[in-house]
């Protein structure tokens, strides 16, 4: 993923977080992936994996149009 896609992404994963009134530790405990590492997919500077990219977006309720969005 490149800089700017990583940083939109993160953007995308914060406000769908946020305006499911979810902490980045609810988040982390229901998709089973690491709270620092939802914390730097939100600052931009990591991406995820497929399989943990469907993991946060489930863990979030994303609808199947959110996920491709």
């Amino acid at each position: 993923m490149t800089d700017s896609v990583a940083q939109s992404f993160g953007d995308y994963l914060r406000r769908i977080r946020r305006s499911r009134t979810l902490s980045l530790g609810e988040v982390a405990r229901q998709s089973g992936i690491n709270k620092s590492t939802l914390s730097r997919w939100e600052a931009g500077t990591h991406a995820p994996r497929i399989v943990e990219l469907k993991s946060v977006l489930t863990a979030l309720g994303a609808s199947g149009a959110e996920q491709v969005a």
